[in-house]
């Protein structure tokens, strides 16, 4: 974890070296004037990943995330477009540009959550200087699926789970940002003794500009816990998520494109439930939709 950490450390201050552009940009900034750095990704999310940004003061985000079947199904299965597709809703709305509350509810183990996400620190130049933005995601997710064994009595703490993350980055240029986000979700019920109530997680994503309104994006989460310690899904072990998309802004819409060995939609499903490996062609296409609102 800590030679993982000090790579990125070493990277970011690497790349500071040729973030010279972003600087300029902010050039009107002066000694008694600070400077916030924005739009670090398109949207609040970089894939799967919370991103560095929140929905803006007074607005409400609508999206709607699908993940369709695998690619090596075919064209007997158009290439996993006959399903079985997940999907999930959410609605996010700025209280200030700093603090942000979601709901959502995905069809994968029917999950309803509640979410907030809260700018400690932010990039800036001129007065204040800051050369990253740190932010803390926290997360209630709630199971109403049923459970393979019916037999047992499940109440209703079993089906509730945690996440909490911190996600640090920095934007180096108007084309290139990049962050880690350090990771621990907690389900009060697994199956064995043997596995862990709490998964460690180190997410890594970055965007990469290739036009005025399209961008690169990926991002890798790896998991920290050992094998054993991990639990199991229909006796699989856990593997970590690999995204790679597009994203493209329309004016009040981001449609964001991907392929990604995750299925499920939520921080619980596709950090410790995905069980497929790009390697065995388990490649799922999807998309996020997102639409602007100002409300206030």
């Amino acid at each position: 974890m800590k030679n993982i950490i000090g790579f990125f450390g070493i990277f970011f201050l690497y790349l500071n070296g040729y973030s010279q552009d972003l600087d300029e940009l902010m050039s009107e900034a002066t000694d008694k004037e600070t400077q916030y750095i924005s739009s670090s990704f398109k949207s609040s999310r970089v894939i799967n990943l919370h991103s560095l940004e929140n929905t803006h003061k007074g607005n409400l985000d609508f999206r709607i995330s699908h993940r369709f079947g695998v690619l090596s199904g075919g064209f007997q299965e158009l290439f996993g477009l006959d399903g079985p597709a997940l999907i999930r809703f959410s609605l996010e709305y700025g209280l200030t540009d700093r603090f942000m509350l979601g709901v959502s509810r995905s069809n994968y183990q029917k999950v309803y959550e509640g979410y907030f996400k809260y700018k400690l620190l932010r990039q800036s130049t001129g007065k204040v200087q800051m050369p990253i933005s740190l932010l803390w995601y926290a997360n209630l997710g709630i199971r109403t699926a049923d459970f393979p064994n019916s037999e047992r009595d499940y109440d209703f703490p079993n089906r509730v789970f945690y996440t909490h993350q911190l996600i640090i980055g920095r934007k180096f240029s108007d084309g290139f940002s990049m962050q880690i986000s350090p990771s621990v979700v907690h389900k009060n019920l697994v199956e064995k003794e043997s596995e862990s109530n709490d998964i460690f997680a180190l997410g890594i994503a970055g965007r990469l500009k290739i036009s005025q309104r399209t961008a690169l994006t990926g991002e890798y989460v790896f998991l920290l816990n050992s094998e054993d310690d991990l639990p199991k899904i229909n006796g699989l072990a856990p593997k970590n998520s690999i995204s790679l998309g597009v994203d493209i802004e329309t004016g009040g819409h981001v449609f964001q494109l991907h392929l990604s060995n995750s299925t499920a939609l939520h921080e619980s499903g596709f950090i410790t439930g995905t069980t497929q490996s790009w390697g065995d062609g388990d490649i799922h296409f999807g998309f996020n939709i997102l639409r602007a609102f100002g409300v206030k």
